[in-house]
């Protein structure tokens, strides 16, 4: 839009995009992974002094924000058998050791809380963010044009 009439012009965009992530973290509660946590903002000038020359300023910004994954891990049962049709020993398998007394004696340990949760406390949110400007000086001299970038 106009700021003012024939000289001097502006454009801008905001963008918000949070929310929390679908795995939880049953050790931190307040971290999900796969959350979205961005903020961001671009905003554009067009200066006009004259019709030969135009100065075009852009800013943006997106401040620092962390955020968490841990892949995409899909967590089935172990099957009774394999391929061949022989037997499978899940006396190891996930749900075993977590029926075991060393887990079953602490309730939030259970096959549940297993599937589509972390119990994590080393890992941390990848913190990102970026800023930046840039000027572009464009003059029209009949037949040419002289573009600064």
């Amino acid at each position: 839009g106009g700021i003012v009439d024939n000289l001097l012009a502006w454009r801008g965009t905001f963008s918000v995009n949070r929310g929390n992530g679908d795995i939880k973290n049953q050790y931190n509660k307040d971290i999900t992974y796969t959350n979205t946590d961005r903020v961001s903002g671009r905003v554009q000038f067009l200066l006009t002094p004259r019709d030969d020359l135009k100065l075009l300023a852009r800013f943006d910004v997106q401040p620092l924000a962390g955020e968490t994954t841990n892949g995409r891990n899909y967590n089935y049962d172990t099957p009774n058998t394999y391929d061949s049709g022989a037997k499978v020993d899940k006396s190891n398998s996930t749900y075993a050791k977590l029926a075991r007394r060393w887990f079953s004696d602490v309730k939030s340990y259970n096959a549940d809380a297993y599937n589509n949760t972390v119990n994590n406390d080393s890992a941390r949110p990848l913190v990102t963010g970026s800023h930046g400007a840039s000027l572009t000086a464009d003059w029209d001299i009949g037949s040419h044009t002289i573009t600064s970038i």
